[in-house]
């Protein structure tokens, strides 16, 4: 994949089904290099992106389409009843969805992709319910088609362009002489916003996700201040303006249902915020919603360090929510990767806050995302254990670990991709790919990608190990890829992913397991893992190598199973 680039170094290139000038004029006015293919030339453009640029080095890749321009014969067949028309109508989406999201893996170039909205023209009266009563169950399996398809790729993201026609609605959309004159169907409202969707999408490509939101409470999760309105005198509930502040609290659990973990940074004192979210009834969220809490009287800034610290996550992946402008801006001065926003002076705007702000739009979630929260509420346990145990190898054994190790698991491509993209620092040689290339990777002969889980009496810490193995030399096994969860440090899983490499490669017919281990600035500590398991340094740098058989057992204190 190409590297992320500065806004001025990127260019971008417009793919539509019509001519979409307007548009990508308004991206250009962001700080955008923008080219464009020819209209309706969505096909050859994705097969040979240089072709269709002119020679152009794009570095990322805009397609918006409209169903009734791209399969225009077919939506016909479509409204005359031809039951076949819909069957293909969706086949050939599902064609254009996989060829737009195939230029990532075929070319390198990131995409965004529209999807497409409701077909207008061709005779189509938007309220004969005859009409539409054909079209949209059409339109609506299309769309799920093409977010499927997306959800394969990481590199590509997805703009809702029905969405937004629907927001502002049809006739204040659509510009139908300029559609007849210039096949530009749109008035310059809809191009606005799409444009500035646009530009959000394509600046969060280099932009870290968010995973935690922190928010405040007197003010942000409440109306009132608890410490001096009491927790009978604060405002929630059913009744404006508590009404509010309750819907709001509906769309923060939103998030974490998807994955964000969610924090507390308040200036209060910790009984009385305790009080609140334990005899509140109206409360939405509860304190097993709350993966990390600093209720005291420190200021923000630290709290949200402390709290980014305790969750394992980079302060580029952190959202703060507050209603103080001293607290907000004191944020934005001591952490300006914290990404900060608001709580507007009128309640009835705060339930739109999190949405209107673009920040959570198209997040990808595993399972392990989540259940995130509910893993960390389960490594305090642990940690509580850890303290009250004798030794670390008391502890080790008092955990009753429990790993399960795959090969090939398909069902688990997301997961795994994932954290080949985003583990660091126990990261032997932090190699990134795509889903596309794990997956050849897993229907390769010549290659095994393990893949452990791990649970203890505490519970699950969810898919948390990879190694990759090339086996294309049968006499010497190579692993091309190792990483772990830091969650699982020093629980011994590292050990027992080695040993079944090795036994794995042994069983195989190899004499020799290769290891190697690239430096970067994160991953220093798992520099000595290789020798610390048998292996012996080679003439290269970085090149370990371990004869078989491997003769050690897998640690004891952990019982193995394969799925």
């Amino acid at each position: 994949m190409a590297e992320a680039t500065e806004a001025s170094d990127r260019v971008i290139g417009f793919a539509g089904s019509f001519t979409t000038q307007p548009i990508g004029d308004l991206v250009a006015s962001m700080g955008h290099t923008v080219v464009h293919a020819d209209y309706n030339q969505i096909f050859t453009t994705c097969l040979d992106p240089a072709s269709a640029f002119e020679g152009e080095s794009v570095s990322h890749l805009v397609v918006l389409w409209r169903i009734e321009d791209v399969f225009e014969n077919d939506m016909v067949a479509l409204l005359n009843g031809e039951a076949e028309a819909a069957v293909r109508l969706v086949d050939q989406s599902i064609e254009l969805a996989r060829l737009v999201c195939g230029v990532p893996n075929a070319h390198g170039i990131p995409v965004t992709l529209g999807l497409p909205p409701t077909p207008v023209g061709l005779g189509i009266d938007p309220i004969d319910t005859s009409t539409s009563t054909v079209v949209s169950p059409v339109v609506a399996e299309i769309r799920k088609a093409v977010i499927a398809e997306a959800e394969k790729e990481s590199a590509v993201r997805l703009i809702d362009h029905g969405r937004l026609v629907d927001v502002i609605g049809g006739n204040a959309s659509h510009d139908h002489r300029n559609q007849l004159l210039y096949r530009q169907p749109y008035r310059t409202k809809l191009n606005q916003l799409l444009a500035a969707e646009l530009d959000r999408v394509i600046e969060s490509v280099s932009v870290a996700a968010p995973k935690v939101l922190v928010l405040d409470c007197d003010g942000t999760l409440w109306d009132g201040i608890v410490g001096e309105d009491g927790i009978s005198g604060i405002a929630i509930g059913d009744t404006f303006p508590g009404s509010a502040f309750r819907e709001f609290q509906l769309a923060v659990k939103q998030l974490e249902r998807r994955g964000i973990m969610l924090a507390i940074a308040s200036k209060n004192e910790a009984e009385s915020v305790d009080e609140v979210f334990e005899k509140r009834p109206e409360m939405v969220l509860q304190h097993n919603d709350i993966a990390a809490w600093r209720v005291n009287w420190t200021n923000k800034s630290q709290n949200i360090r402390e709290i980014a610290d305790e969750l394992n996550i980079g302060l580029d992946s952190v959202v703060f929510v507050d209603d103080s402008n001293f607290e907000v801006e004191e944020v934005r001065t001591a952490l300006p990767m914290v990404r900060v926003l608001q709580v507007p002076e009128d309640p009835e705007d705060l339930p739109a806050l999190l949405s209107e702000s673009g920040l959570f739009r198209n997040l990808t979630a595993t399972n392990e995302d989540r259940n995130r929260t509910q893993m960390m509420l389960t490594e305090r346990k642990r940690d509580a254990a850890a303290d009250t145990a004798m030794s670390h190898e008391d502890f080790l054994a008092s955990l009753d670990l429990s790993v399960v190790i795959d090969t090939d698991n398909e069902e688990s491509l997301g997961r795994i991709t994932q954290l080949i993209n985003k583990t660091n620092q126990f990261n032997l040689t932090t190699v990134r790919r795509t889903e596309a290339d794990v997956l050849a990777l897993m229907q390769s002969d010549k290659h095994r990608v393990y893949s452990a889980s791990v649970t203890d009496r505490f519970g699950s810490y969810g898919l948390v190990g990879i190694a990759i193995v090339d086996a294309t030399d049968s006499s010497t096994h190579e692993i091309d890829s190792l990483m772990m969860s830091c969650r699982v440090l020093r629980r011994g899983i590292e050990s027992t992913i080695i040993h079944h490499v090795c036994n794995e490669a042994a069983n195989a017919g190899a004499t020799n397991v290769l290891g190697r281990f690239i430096p970067t600035a994160k991953n220093a500590q798992v520099a000595p893992l290789y020798p610390d398991h048998g292996f012996d340094a080679t003439d290269s740098e970085g090149v370990f190598i371990r004869q078989l058989p491997y003769i050690e057992a897998a640690p004891s204190h952990i019982e193995i199973s394969y799925g």
